[in-house]
């Protein structure tokens, strides 16, 4: 215990020491930069801030791989930082639906950015690898770098390429609707309007067979029939699915019914957290034509007001179904998008 006391008071000796030195010798060290050290300083300084643009205009190649994977990575690693956060506070028992709809967004597409991301980056890490997978992922983004490095032109190529790819999906999918129709069974029970279900999804069949699309309010009535035979998940063929999975930009491996059904529970959180939020008209531009694009509309040339009174639409089915019939929740982009103008002129431009 005695040298304990003996080596405690020969640190806080050594301690005043040392901050009676630095005081006596603030006025030495501590001091602003004068004569020819501050046009050194100043002269460095603005060397420094305009770096950047000498690299730019000198090696043009160069330095847009610098920006690229520089910006790219920083970004990446910012979402991993909140996804890890978001993960270990959930762990902890955060209730889901108190995540804000940014955090269910980071949540859900930073895991599929890292795996899409990390063969190009481990590989590189290789001694000389570089200079091969470096020049290969910008001449190949969409497939090697995931969006944190993709500029505005390219993230707006592959959003659009991949709508027109799922869009095509549309016509399948309602072929399959209408090809069922005479296997709803008739002992369902009638509507307040005295049509049976199967008259109902007939109406609904006709109207966007003759171009226009059915209400809310009779797309809500027709949820019983997707809740069991013949369009619950369960019951759906296989091309069905296959069709479903690929209109939703979702895998059409095996497991399909657990993608979609995981797929369409992330939906209905996203709908609860932007209602939350007080609706589609909280979220920004870009989140707003995100938003429609996750659920089956093409955003490009419309306006916001009329992303709005979509959207409004499918969080009315959204928050009245409370996901206790995902099937027709992963089914509105037919019910709600398949004569939207935006959609045709993109699948028959």
């Amino acid at each position: 215990m005695s040298s304990l006391i003996r080596s405690g008071l020969h640190v806080r000796h050594f301690c005043n020491m040392l901050n009676q030195n630095n005081k006596s010798s603030d006025s030495k060290y501590v001091r602003p930069v004068k004569g020819l050290r501050k046009l050194i300083t100043d002269y460095l300084t603005k060397f420094v801030g305009s770096y950047e643009d000498i690299l730019s205009k000198r090696f043009p190649k160069a330095f847009k791989v610098y920006q690229v994977f520089t910006v790219g990575t920083r970004s990446l690693y910012t979402d991993i930082i909140e996804y890890l956060r978001i993960s270990r506070e959930l762990s902890y028992g955060r209730d889901v639906h108190s995540l804000s709809y940014q955090e269910l967004i980071v949540y859900y597409q930073t895991p599929k950015d890292l795996l899409k991301v990390a063969p190009t980056l481990l590989v590189s890490a290789a001694p000389f690898a570089n200079y091969v997978v470096f020049p290969l992922a910008l001449y190949f983004p969409k497939h090697l770098l995931s969006q944190q490095f993709w500029d505005n032109e390219i993230k707006f190529n592959y959003q659009l390429e991949k709508t027109t790819k799922r869009l095509k999906h549309n016509r399948p999918i309602f072929r399959q609707l209408q090809f069922k129709l005479n296997s709803i069974p008739k002992q369902l029970p009638d509507s307040t309007d005295g049509l049976d279900l199967r008259e109902q999804c007939k109406l609904i069949f006709d109207k966007i067979g003759s171009g226009t699309h059915p209400t809310v309010e009779e797309i809500l009535n027709v949820a019983p029939v997707f809740n069991q035979e013949p369009y619950g998940l369960s019951h759906l063929p296989t091309i069905h699915l296959i069709h479903l999975c690929k209109m939703h930009g979702i895998a059409s491996y095996p497991r399909k019914i657990p993608r979609l059904v995981n797929y369409g529970r992330y939906i209905h959180e996203l709908d609860l957290a932007i209602l939350r939020m007080g609706g589609p008209t909280q979220l920004p531009f870009h989140d707003l034509k995100h938003a429609s694009y996750m659920r089956g509309l093409n955003p490009f040339g419309c306006k916001p007001e009329e992303l709005i009174g979509w959207l409004d639409k499918w969080l009315l089915i959204s928050k009245t179904l409370n996901g206790t019939s995902l099937s027709l929740l992963l089914h509105c982009p037919i019910f709600l998008g398949y004569n939207q103008p935006s959609n045709w002129k993109l699948i028959y431009k």
